[in-house]
C-alpha cells in the first residue's frame, strides 16, 4: 500500500519520533501512526524522477527479497514490525543486540517461515538466555542455507543440535568463537548437515583434532573449513587437498 506524503505528513508529531538518521546512513526513518496502525516511515533519495507505476514495481520487488540493512536499534518492536511488513524477508543479520528477546524473534521466524535463507544472531545474548529459541526458529526456518551463530560464548551442544536437526539444507555455517560447544555438536553437523560447503568453527574451544578429522573425511559437498592449524591433523589435510577442501587457519 502506497501513501500519499500529505497523509504522512498530518500524522501528530509526525518528525519528533526520529528513529534513525547519520551521516554514514543511507535513510532515515521515523515511528509514526497510519490510520491507526504503528508504523516505521523510511526516507530514501531517489537518484532519478520515478513515476508512481515504477515506485509500485520498485516497492514489489523490495518486499520479495529484502537485503538492505535496516539502520534501527534493534528491539522486538522492530522485530514484529518487519514480520509484519517483510513476510518475504530472506536475509536477518543482528549482532551484539541486548534489546532482543526470544519472543519477538519467534514471531519473525513464524511469520518468514521458509522464506529466511540467511541468519545471523551473532553476539547475541538471547541466543544464551532462551532456552528453547533455537529448537523453535529451527522448525520454522527449515529451508535456511546461512547460519551464523558466532560469538554466543555460553552456547551449549543441546540448543545448537536442537536447532540443526531440522536445518538440512545450510551449506554456510559459523560457529566461530562458540566456546561452550564440544564434540558433539560436529557429529550433529555429519548428521543434520549434510550439504555443507563451508564451516567456520575457529575458536571452538571444546572440539578436538578426531572430531574435526572425521567431519572432514565424512562431509561430501565440503569445500572450506576454518579451524586452528593444530587442530587439522597431517591426515585431514592431505584428504582435504585431495578433495579440493580449502582448510583455513
Amino acid at each position: 500500500m502506497i501513501y500519499d506524503t500529505s497523509e504522512i505528513s498530518s500524522t501528530n508529531n509526525f518528525l519528533s519520533h526520529r528513529l534513525s538518521s547519520s551521516s554514514t546512513s543511507t535513510s532515515t526513518s521515523w515511528r509514526c501512526t497510519l490510520r491507526g496502525k504503528d508504523a516505521v516511515v523510511f526516507q530514501r533519495k531517489s537518484r532519478t524522477p520515478i513515476d508512481l507505476p515504477d515506485l509500485q514495481q520498485s516497492l514489489s520487488l523490495i518486499s520479495r527479497s529484502h537485503r538492505t540493512p535496516i539502520d534501527l536499534p534493534a528491539q522486538n518492536d522492530h522485530l514484529l514490525a518487519v514480520a509484519t511488513n517483510f513476510r518475504s524477508l530472506s536475509s536477518l543479520r543482528l549482532q551484539s543486540c541486548c534489546l532482543v528477546s526470544g519472543e519477538g524473534l519467534k514471531a519473525l521466524g513464524t511469520a518468514v517461515n521458509s522464506g529466511l535463507e540467511e541468519l545471523a544472531l551473532i553476539n547475541c545474548d538471547v541466543v544464551e538466555r532462551e532456552p528453547g529459541l533455537l529448537s523453535t526458529l529451527g522448525q520454522n526456518l527449515k529451508k535456511l542455507r546461512k547460519l551464523d551463530l558466532s560469538y554466543n560464548e555460553m552456547l551449549l551442544d543441546k540448543d545448537f543440535m536442537s536447532m540443526l536437526v531440522s536445518c538440512n539444507y545450510l551449506v554456510d555455517l559459523k560457529v566461530r568463537g562458540c566456546k561452550g560447544l564440544t564434540n558433539a555438536s560436529i557429529i550433529s553437523m555429519l548428521k543434520s548437515c549434510k550439504r555443507l560447503e563451508s564451516v567456520d568453527i575457529m575458536h571452538y574451544h571444546g572440539i578436538q583434532a578426531e572430531a574435526i578429522e572425521s567431519f572432514v573425511l565424512n562431509s561430501p559437498q565440503l569445500r572450506r573449513v576454518q579451524v586452528e592449524q593444530c587442530k587439522i591433523s597431517y591426515f585431514a589435510k592431505t584428504w582435504a587437498s585431495h578433495k579440493f577442501v580449502e582448510a583455513v587457519a
